[in-house]
């Protein structure tokens, strides 16, 4: 198996955003007749969050996307949840 190496990090980091210099990065041959695929996963935020899906917060960016692409708006999340030995996590006595 041939393992490609990738450049050496061009750009600059610094501690705040605005200070650093990004590296655009290059693709090594053009996508020709290769879907364009966006996944975005977002973890602790209501469904009804941004305006793109009916919430408060304006996200102009993912509205532009979400125009010319599909959005999947319904979906099954089961919650896991661990209870403490005595089956309540704010209890203040002991069982």
């Amino acid at each position: 198996m041939t393992v490609k190496q990738n450049p050496p990090f061009a750009g600059k980091i610094e501690r705040l955003f605005e200070d650093a210099t990004p590296q655009r990065l290059k693709l090594s041959q053009p996508a020709q007749g290769k879907p364009n695929v966006v996944i975005v996963m977002l973890d602790d935020v209501g469904f009804g969050s941004v305006e793109t899906f009916g919430g408060p917060i304006p996200a102009p960016g993912v509205d532009r996307i979400a125009a010319e692409g599909l959005k999947f708006n319904q979906f099954h999340t089961t919650a896991l949840m661990l209870a403490d030995a005595g089956g309540s996590a704010d209890r203040t006595e002991p069982p």
